[in-house]
């Protein structure tokens, strides 16, 4: 399953899978959060703590983000969605700071909040990259255009008909197509219908006598 759905066997330097869906908005104790992928937004209510209805609504460009925080809620104590400035000096308590939100100890506030923070990690770069990519320069760019095309799944139609050589055929097209997804060859849309199309061609080869 490794090879077929191309995951990496060892750490990963990427999120393996995709965040919720923006936009997206968590209503908690003191205030509102909003997401459009682009940019947080957090709006305070009356609950809030003086020092945030002091500095107004805070907006939050994805790239100052530097990582997002969240803490549960308890029967004591609000939990909070706190996030990680560039440059900036958290305020100690998250009830204080105005890049935080706090928020009950209860299912729905968990649950927002959570998804919320899930959401923006989700598009913030994997801190085991190794480091952001470059633009591809023109060099690359070319290769990247002459590089061969996503093999089609007719082509397993020419695979041998032994079980054993049309599964190695299958592995050696999903590690092909693996390779033109992460070199950026193919769309995230186009890897997963060519891998679902090799797939169901390899199935049906399987089931015909």
């Amino acid at each position: 399953m490794l090879e077929i759905e191309q995951q990496p066997s060892g750490p990963s330097d990427r999120y393996l899978l995709p965040g919720p869906a923006v936009p997206i908005s968590a209503t908690a104790y003191d205030g509102t959060a909003f997401f459009d992928g682009e940019s947080v937004r957090l709006e305070w209510n009356w609950a809030a703590a003086r020092r945030k209805r002091q500095q107004g609504p805070q907006n939050f460009p994805l790239h100052e983000i530097s990582l997002v925080e969240w803490g549960p809620g308890s029967d004591v104590g609000y939990g909070y969605l706190r996030f990680r400035i560039k440059g900036a000096t958290p305020a100690s308590a998250p009830e204080r700071d105005p890049h935080s939100l706090m928020h009950w100890a209860v299912k729905k506030d968990h649950d927002s909040t959570v998804l919320f923070a899930a959401a923006v990690t989700a598009r913030l770069p994997h801190p085991s990259a190794s480091s952001t990519p470059s633009a591809p320069q023109p060099a690359a760019l070319e290769a990247a255009s002459s590089a061969p095309s996503a093999p089609q799944p007719a082509a397993l139609e020419a695979a041998p008909s032994a079980v054993g050589d049309r599964s190695e055929a299958l592995m050696r097209r999903l590690r092909e197509l693996g390779e033109l997804h992460r070199d950026g060859v193919l769309t995230d849309e186009e890897f997963t219908e060519f891998k679902r199309e090799l797939l169901n061609g390899f199935r049906a080869g399987h089931t015909t006598p």
